[in-house]
């Protein structure tokens, strides 16, 4: 939509933008055990249109939402598919979790019920044997076909090389 400079006395042309409505995407998320999470965020990235009819959406992705003290969430989102990744805050000690390919359309409800983590327990060292600290150590899902595999969680190991991961189960 342009608009340009006319004469001081013209009467401007009216003109009315009309935008589609976003489906939103909201929920509560709890840990294992049924506790509210109050704090983390849901991220919400944009992998192909579900139908011939709904086009390319120019958003910037990911869309990422902020899980309040209450444990909800909301997204206004784009016509479309979408991988859902939930991280929690650190305190909550649980797991992200990640949820592909969902389909969004209409208003949609939401609620996660975060799984009991695995703790994967890493020590990094150098051919000698020795820890070698600060660097960061990523866990990818094994897939059976030849996408690329969707980040499952990272840490950065500490001065002695160890780091621990919270590792989610896959949904």
């Amino acid at each position: 939509l342009t608009w340009t400079a006319t004469d001081t006395d013209a009467v401007p042309e009216t003109k009315v933008l009309t935008l589609p409505h976003r489906p939103l995407l909201a929920g509560v998320i709890r840990d294992a055990k049924g506790a509210l999470i109050p704090s983390g965020q849901v991220q919400a990235r944009w992998r192909t249109a579900s139908d011939s009819d709904t086009p390319l959406p120019i958003s910037p992705a990911p869309f990422v939402a902020q899980i309040d003290m209450d444990g909800r969430y909301a997204l206004h989102l784009d016509k479309g598919d979408y991988d859902i990744s939930v991280t929690p805050g650190d305190a909550s000690g649980a797991p992200p979790v990640h949820y592909e390919a969902l389909s969004i359309s209409d208003d949609r409800e939401m609620d996660v019920l975060l799984p009991s983590p695995s703790l994967a327990r890493i020590t990094v060292q150098d051919p000698e044997g020795v820890p070698v600290p600060h660097v960061t150590v990523e866990l990818y899902p094994d897939t059976e076909d030849n996408e690329a595999p969707s980040l499952l969680v990272k840490g950065t190991t500490n001065e002695e090389g160890v780091v621990d991961l919270l590792v989610p189960n896959q949904q």
